[in-house]
Formats: structure tokens, C-alpha cells, sequence
């Protein structure tokens, strides 16, 4: 999907307002997924979420919560994305 694309070519026009997960897209055998424009923090878990973005932003963060265990050992890894619209920055919390 092209999100930063003019809205003329069915794009956001760097624009995030409205982004969300479909239901496929929130939950797999890998893990629950969540989109939100506050940044994530913290292992807890990512509740699976086809919640949209309500407001303009000009960052999206989607968050991940896998099935396997993460860095500290104890909990399961969780991890976000910052997606902006030129770029894509990944960050591993547990």
C-alpha cells in the first residue's frame, strides 16, 4: 500500500488521518498488531486493533507483539514502527 501518495493517486497526501489495520492485517500466527499516533513503550502486549487514526498525523507508529519471547527473556518481544511520510524507522522494546 502507498500511503504517502497524493490523494490523486488514492494516497493519503502525506496525511494519516483515517489509517487503520483491516482484520487480517491486526492479527496473525506471528503476533497482534495495533496502529496509533502516540509512541509506544514498554513490553506490555499490543491488543489487535483495526482502530483507525482519528486525527491528522504526520506519524503513525504500528505496533507488534509476537508469539516469541523477547530480549529480557520473560516477556514476548514487542516491537514498533515510526512511519512517516518518507520514511520508515523500526524499534525492537523487548
Amino acid at each position: 500500500m502507498i500511503v504517502c501518495a497524493p490523494k490523486s493517486m488514492a494516497g493519503g497526501g502525506e496525511d494519516f488521518q483515517n489509517f487503520g489495520l483491516t482484520i487480517a492485517d491486526a492479527e496473525n500466527d506471528d503476533g497482534t498488531y495495533a496502529v496509533g499516533t502516540t509512541k509506544p513503550s514498554g513490553p506490555d502486549r499490543v491488543r489487535a486493533s483495526i482502530a483507525s487514526t482519528a486525527s491528522p498525523a504526520q506519524v503513525i507508529y504500528i505496533s507488534g507483539y509476537g508469539v516469541e519471547i523477547g530480549s529480557n527473556n520473560r516477556q514476548n518481544v514487542k516491537a514498533y514502527a515510526a512511519v512517516t511520510p518518507d520514511a520508515v524507522q523500526i524499534y525492537i522494546l523487548n
